[in-house]
């Protein structure tokens, strides 16, 4: 039985409707729910913006925007399904962490039952470059994994 789902949200559709699908199970099991957004320093993963790009202070303010976005359209899912649940927003400033990383911390503090993720299936030199937070999570989990496909 279930008793907590965890879900990592982004901003994209695909999260989105990962975030539903959890809902959906969440009402059916009759467990809490949890959407958790990792916001990741620019800066660390590409470090060289700091010598072309000189306005950190706007990215920074763009990324807290951009949370607080994601906080209001996780809470309207929640609304749409008559849950109440959670909204947890990280920030990643420690290089060489990853996303995945702390998803993975955070499910073992919250002890979720599973964790709920899109993925959008990129091959090929698509994954290549940009990566996959849910092939990295696969990888590293400890519980449960639910992936919804694009």
């Amino acid at each position: 039985m279930l008793k907590r789902i965890l879900v990592a949200i982004d901003g994209s559709e695909l999260a989105q409707n990962a975030l539903r699908q959890a809902c959906l199970l969440a009402k059916t099991q009759g467990c809490e729910v949890r959407a958790l957004y990792v916001n990741v320093d620019p800066l660390l993963s590409f470090p060289l913006l700091g010598v072309v790009y000189f306005q950190r202070e706007q990215m920074l303010q763009a990324a807290a925007e951009q949370a607080i976005n994601l906080r209001k359209a996780a809470l309207h899912i929640f609304d749409d399904f008559g849950l109440r649940g959670e909204v947890q927003i990280l920030d990643l400033q420690e290089r060489g962490k990853r996303v995945a990383d702390l998803i993975r911390e955070v499910a073992k503090r919250w002890d979720a039952s599973v964790v709920v993720m899109g993925s959008h299936g990129l091959q090929g030199m698509q994954r290549l470059m940009l990566g996959s937070v849910a092939e990295h999570y696969l990888r590293i989990a400890d519980r449960p994994v639910m992936i919804i496909k694009s």
